[in-house]
């Protein structure tokens, strides 16, 4: 009995002792200066608060490794069924015709292993295919190709989708240095390097060979380029291929092959019918430009592409300077439809450059309107802008996998700059007159039975016509937004068409018409939807706005700059919903600065209506000062700027009170209340600094996402469900980062940090 009794004691003094060192352990962390996502009383491991988490990157990686990824060594890629892989480039490796048939494009599921050191690396699912048109994106000998490959999870540089070409077929140096040249010049690029692929063949042997890496024109490409995300169009090669599958490589004399835009990311423009609309639109714009040309198969009206001509001088000189004329031809080209500026920007591909080798310029045979298209306006402004620093450009050469020396980077640099010296004083005296559309569609090479359609979506009539339109009838099938947006279109009577506008007689008309009512402030544009009541007084400094309809919004439009004026924006319009976060301007805010410089500025709403109640868009400035009251979704939301705020007050918002992304910012003081979702919403690779704020009943009080980081110096969270949440929500991004040097927020509320992401707390 004595010694069951020094038993149980032994066990009571065991489990004392053990009760006080987790007591002294928990003291310690609790008090410690860093809580990343292994402390279980800041973080819940469940996120059934936050609706818009994806799973994190690369197995929850930290956020300070993931900063430090700035290099991967190399990719592997791995097919989950090699053998039909390879099966398939064997079989196409017996083809005799140059051009790949599109039945050996078919996708392989797979995965990359990206190397961000020698024994660690990020594993991501993906789909695979052949990419190329022609047979030269085939090894024959060592059976590897040219891949298109679609990241399912996870990202390589924030990229998702990319091209691994064979060096060869891009004319290897000649694209990364052409493609870096027209990257400082601002011309929207894709992000081109070399890196090395690992792959086993089709004996099973691994190997190692260098690809260039190139991602694909499409949404991480534009908001990296800081632009709102919008439709991206190409030309559709079909009937090119077509052609030439068929054994007709030229169209004969007299004749041209069918051109016609497509759209590139048709995912964006399926999520409402705001997109849908700016999408036709654009889509119309472009079509327009093909068959107003004097010549559809290689060159493009401009003039039904925007008012900002210089944009398309600089790109076509800088083009032709770099000895990139083939992407000058119709069937490559590529553009981004800016709709806030209603401008297309032209987007570099496949220019075959060669100004390694050649350098000096060898003419383009299909450009025969030098003065026209003011070319030599192009050249000068590029030789106007502060010339390339050779050494930093060096340095960028062979930070994408160029083994190059200064001597030849600055002969590369000499040769650009000499060509656009002879583009800036050509002269011809060579006059160009363009075709329309009747004068071009006589020459151009129908298919039997073809048709052209247009769909108006706002009366959902889709209108059929023949090739020359002469002939047109309504068709009344009801079409979904994915039917609309296929390239080829199903009608009722079991025939197809292709779209190429909204409506036939404005496609027709060749005037450009605009209609919006514009105000000046310093001389800078501000742009009005609608009818709403409207008074500036310029002495004051002061404008007034009040909007009537929920089709009345407000822009400001740069460049330039904006200072010490006082914004006040009402209305008496309450929403619950809406059907699409745009418009067909492509605006979410009541009230929008787009491209400008402002300091010392006041801005007041109340009863906002729109997605965002106030909008920066591109924006940098100091000393701001907002008021926002009663906004119907988010209140402001601020992307792709660099701002300074001296006080923020928001009060009742229907979303996130404030949402940032892809910037920077800073704010004095901050005070929200009432915010049905987000008191404060950081994301997309956003930097935020804070010095005092509060957030009172809200959903959530601070979320950082997406390689977001946030620092507030003193922060008082009240009456919130979730007071901190860092995770990821979008693919191309990573983990985020929070440093809080105080923090008060109530001891039933919970906190929310995904593997990867780090709560940094001081206090």
């Amino acid at each position: 009995m004595s010694q069951d009794k020094n038993k149980y004691l032994r066990i009571f003094f065991v489990f004392i002792t053990i009760t006080f060192l987790t007591f002294f352990i928990y003291s310690v962390i609790s008090n410690s200066n860093i809580r990343t996502q292994s402390d279980n009383k800041d973080v819940n491991f469940l996120s059934e608060l936050v609706d818009d988490e994806i799973s994190p990157f690369c197995n929850g990686i930290e956020y300070t490794d993931y900063k430090n990824i700035n290099y991967y060594s190399h990719i592997d890629i791995n097919f989950n069924d090699g053998e039909k892989w390879f099966e398939n480039i064997f079989s196409l490796s017996l083809e005799t015709q140059r051009a790949i048939k599109p039945k050996y494009k078919k996708s392989y599921d797979g995965f990359v292993n990206a190397y961000y050191s020698e024994n660690q690396f990020c594993s991501f699912p993906a789909k695979i295919r052949i990419s190329g048109d022609w047979n030269d994106h085939i090894d024959h000998e060592s059976l590897i190709a040219s891949m298109d490959v679609n990241l399912i999870e996870g990202n390589i540089y924030g990229i998702t989708r990319f091209k691994l070409f064979l060096p060869e077929t891009r004319n290897s140096d000649n694209e990364i240095i052409t493609t870096t040249i027209l990257e400082e010049l601002g011309i929207l690029t894709p992000r081109t390097f070399y890196i090395e692929v690992g792959m086993k063949t089709f004996s099973n042997l691994y190997f190692k060979s260098k690809f260039i890496f190139q991602e694909k024109p499409l949404k991480e490409m534009v908001e990296f380029n800081k632009l709102r995300e919008g439709p991206i169009y190409e030309t559709n090669e079909e009937f090119k291929w077509n052609s030439i599958l068929n054994g007709m490589i030229r169209a004969p004399e007299g004749k041209r092959i069918l051109m016609l835009s497509k759209i590139l990311n048709d995912s964006w423009s399926k999520k409402g019918s705001a997109n849908l609309n700016i999408t036709i639109q654009g889509l119309e714009k472009y079509n327009k430009a093909i068959f107003n040309s004097y010549n559809s198969e290689s060159r493009l009206n401009y003039k039904f592409l925007g008012n900002n001509e210089l944009n398309l001088q600089i790109f076509d000189a800088a083009m032709i300077a770099t000895l990139s004329e083939h992407g000058l031809t119709t069937h490559n080209r590529k553009f981004f439809y800016n709709v806030l500026e209603d401008q297309f920007y032209p987007i570099y591909y496949d220019g075959n450059s060669n100004i390694v080798e050649l350098g000096h310029l060898r003419g383009y045979e299909d450009y025969k309107d030098w003065d026209y298209f003011g070319l030599a306006i192009g050249a000068e402004n590029i030789l106007n802008l502060p010339r390339f620093n050779k050494i930093n450009f060096n340095e960028i050469l062979n930070s994408k996998g160029l083994s190059i020396d200064m001597d030849t980077s600055n002969k590369v640099i000499g040769r650009f700059y000499n060509n656009l010296e002879v583009i800036k004083n050509f002269k011809t005296d060579q006059k160009v007159t363009h075709s329309n559309f009747y004068q071009n569609s006589e020459i151009i090479l129908f298919e039997d039975n073809f048709k052209f359609l247009f769909f108006d979506i706002e009366s959902k009539n889709l209108e059929v016509c023949n090739y020359n339109l002469t002939k047109c009838e309504s068709d009344v099938k009801n079409l979904s937004y994915e039917e609309v947006l296929k390239e080829k279109i199903e009608l009722s009577n079991n025939s197809s068409g292709y779209l190429i506008g909204g409506k036939k007689d404005d496609f027709i008309n060749t005037d450009i018409a605009i209609t919006l009512s514009t105000y000046f402030l310093d001389e800078i544009k501000l742009e009005v939807f609608g009818n709403p009541n409207i008074q500036i007084n310029k002495s004051t400094k002061e404008i007034k706005i009040f909007l009537n309809s929920i089709s009345e919004k407000v822009k400001l439009q740069g460049p330039g700059d904006i200072y010490n004026w006082k914004f006040n924006i009402a209305s008496n319009i309450e929403l619950e919903s809406q059907d699409s976060r745009i418009d067909e301007n492509l605006l979410t805010g009541c009230l929008t600065f787009y491209n400008l410089n402002v300091n010392n500025i006041e801005i007041n709403s109340d009863s906002m209506f729109c997605e965002d109640a106030v909008n920066f868009v591109n924006v940098t400035g100091n000393n701001i000062v907002l008021n926002l009251n009663n906004s119907s979704f988010d209140a402001f939301d601020a992307d792709f700027s660099d701002l300074k705020f001296n006080e923020i007050k928001i009060l009742d918002a229907g979303n996130d009170c404030i949402d940032f992304s892809s910037g920077i910012y800073e704010i004095e003081q901050l005070y929200v209340q009432n915010c049905s979702d987000k008191g404060i919403s950081i994301g997309e690779r956003s930097k935020l600094k804070i010095k005092s704020s509060k957030i009172l009943n809200s959903h959530m009080g601070v979320a950082v996402k997406d390689s977001s980081e946030a620092s507030f110096d003193s922060i008082e969270i009240e009456n919130v469900e979730l007071c901190i949440s860092a995770y990821r929500k979008k693919q191309e991004f990573g983990p985020s980062y929070i440093y809080v040097k105080d923090i008060k927020c109530p001891l039933n509320s919970i906190n929310f940090i995904q593997a990867g992401s780090v709560f940094d707390v001081r206090s």
